[in-house]
């Protein structure tokens, strides 16, 4: 997972990619296996959770990892 400097300081990039990796862990079931490369934008710091989430799932059916 990639964060750049421009999210924030260390609490948010770190902040950012727990999000991140919470939701992949509780969609593990439903993803396919592979390797997946994320980068996080400036705006994940003003998003809550759920749009998070809803993003990731929308971005993960388009590229068909979603079983």
């Amino acid at each position: 997972m990639i964060t750049g400097k421009k999210i924030g300081n260390a609490v948010v990039r770190n902040h950012s990619r727990r999000v991140i990796k919470s939701i992949f862990y509780n969609l593990r079931n439903e993803i396919s296996c592979g390797e997946y490369i994320f980068i996080v934008k400036s705006k994940i710091s003003q998003t809550n959770f759920s749009q998070i989430e809803k993003s990731l799932k929308w971005a993960l059916k388009r590229l068909g990892a979603i079983k």
